[in-house]
């Protein structure tokens, strides 16, 4: 089974303003939980050309069973995606 995780990268201010080290809390964090739950992560924002999501990522989107969707940093590409339930 494969679970998409997005998240930001690499670090960045989440809503209270601290930074936030994202790589840190995917290895430490979300990695771990989800090859804990015998799935296989893969993180949305390495599959990206020029910053935008491509067809592979969208493909896998609609085939994964699974999603993280981290809303620290309130990104609305996030919010979006949850509300209209597309990729």
């Amino acid at each position: 089974m494969i679970a998409i995780i997005g998240i930001a990268k690499p670090k960045k201010k989440g809503i209270d303003g601290r930074l936030v080290d994202f790589d840190s809390v995917y290895r430490s964090f979300i990695n771990p939980a989800v090859g804990n739950a015998d799935m296989e992560p893969v993180r949305a924002d390495e599959e990206t050309l020029n910053g935008i999501i491509h067809k592979p990522m969208y493909e896998r989107l609609i085939l994964c069973d699974y999603a993280v969707a981290d809303l620290t940093t309130q990104m609305r590409m996030y919010y979006m995606n949850l509300v209209s339930g597309t990729p």
